[in-house]
């Protein structure tokens, strides 16, 4: 398995982080690091390629850009089992929610969102926050 974990990185969090990764590694998982600001070109491209999209955000009650970038790219998502996020991945199948400090269920669930997520409910739910749709809710609101 390779994961590539991606984007910036609050540095009091760096050391923890890297002691996860090296966790990981010790347990033959192939880890790639772009612990970088990406451009929203780079993250799209990222997604695009990627088989799973991971958006394990413990106690963050909002939305997330990345879950909906990831619905755009057509790349299942694991998300934390909590809040908004965890809520829209089980209601629209967009992938498996969980609680992502579980190592042995986030695996699980990676295997099972690229195996079972279709790809019509990540179309269905991109296109619900579409340019297209943005304008009509302007219009409705009589903003031109």
């Amino acid at each position: 398995m390779t994961v590539t974990l991606a984007g910036a990185v609050d540095q009091a969090y760096a050391p923890e982080l890297m002691r996860v990764v090296r966790e990981m590694r010790s347990n033959g998982i192939t880890v790639e690091l772009q612990l970088e600001r990406l451009s929203e070109e780079g993250c799209l491209r990222l997604l695009r390629s990627a088989e799973v999209c991971a958006v394990p955000y413990v106690n963050h009650r909002g939305m997330s850009r990345v879950l909906l970038e990831a619905a755009v790219c057509g790349t299942p998502v694991v998300a934390e089992d909590y809040g908004l996020i965890g809520h829209l991945v089980n209601s629209h199948g967009l992938g498996v929610a969980v609680d992502c400090s579980d190592p042995n269920a986030l695996a699980a669930a990676t295997v099972s969102a690229r195996r079972e997520t279709r790809r019509g409910d990540l179309e269905k739910f991109a296109s619900r926050y579409s340019t297209d749709q943005f304008a009509a809710a302007l219009n409705c609101m009589g903003i031109r």
